[in-house]
């Protein structure tokens, strides 16, 4: 029997006296046919019964219990990709204990490589749930299940305020570029109330952010109007960025100092473990402070 499992004794002939088992760790039971709910280690050994009718004793008779490890399955931590990536899933590694040579077998096979490997990649297009199960040499088995939650690209969110304060810039235009050689848009939107803006839905790539500048704006700073991001690489990288330049402008609503806030790249509204802050130029003083903090 496999670790776990219940053994049953089965005795005979019915209809006599009395039956009387004896076996391994103290066991002693009077039914005829007896059941060890969960088999263990301490369960293993012969056990023997002697059955009595009227004033006659049988011959005692055994059988041998023999509990076999039971094997453990892990099928790996919870996973997240973006959609059109993939993931390898199962523990590290996925059985231990039973056995060997196992048999793996994983469902759903929707997005899997292989079913029958501990170790599969998956590459689902929506949130799936894996149930990996595995049979050992002497038919033990054990189950466990991860999932895979994808998400649908990445986002570069950010936002535009009047520098110098927490005023936020609603309705300024925000432009998004995409690097394959050359520069293409891959979007544009404006400021929301708050001053914020997203770009969400993205893959792995090179990324330019820009403010949408008109020709009658005065530029007043020397500093770029743009912002660099690669995908996932600025996003994994908390110490080198990513950085948001800003500069001053003559902007729309009249004169005024414009500042361009930490840009943050996240994953579907999934914050990153870090945010950059700028402190904003004053306009007229040419004093530029950078500060960031660890979120």
């Amino acid at each position: 029997v496999c670790e776990g499992s219940p053994i049953f004794l089965t005795g005979g002939p019915s209809g006599i006296t009395s039956y009387n088992w004896t076996g391994p760790n103290g066991f002693i039971n009077s039914s005829q046919s007896p059941t060890i709910l969960n088999a263990t280690s301490l369960n293993a050994g012969t056990y023997y019964l002697t059955v009595t009718n009227g004033g006659c004793v049988g011959d005692p008779a055994s059988t041998e219990v023999v509990v076999n490890p039971k094997p453990m399955v892990d099928a790996g931590a919870d996973r997240e990709i973006i959609a059109g990536g993939s993931v390898v899933i199962g523990g590290s590694p996925t059985v231990l204990d039973g056995t060997p040579p196992y048999t793996y077998s994983w469902s759903p096979t929707t997005g899997l490589n292989d079913t029958s490997i501990a170790n599969p990649t998956a590459s689902p297009a929506v949130n799936t749930t894996y149930n990996v199960t595995v049979i050992d040499s002497n038919g033990c088995t054990d189950s466990d299940f991860m999932t895979v939650t994808v998400t649908q690209g990445w986002c570069i969110c950010g936002f535009v305020h009047r520098a110098g304060t927490s005023e936020a810039l609603a309705g300024w235009g925000v432009i998004l570029e995409q690097h394959t050689n050359p520069w293409v848009e891959a979007g544009s939107t404006t400021t929301d109330a708050n001053g914020k803006y997203c770009f969400c839905g993205l893959g792995d790539g090179e990324y330019r952010v820009s403010e949408v500048v008109q020709p009658d704006w005065i530029q007043v700073s020397p500093l770029p109007n743009e912002h660099l991001v690669t995908l996932p690489g600025s996003a994994s990288d908390p110490v080198l960025g990513p950085f948001f330049n800003f500069e001053n402008e003559q902007g729309p609503v009249g004169p005024l100092t414009v500042g361009w806030e930490a840009i943050s790249i996240d994953k579907l509204a999934v914050q990153a473990p870090w945010i950059v802050l700028f402190a904003v130029i004053v306009a007229g003083a040419g004093l530029l402070v950078l500060r960031r903090r660890r979120a």
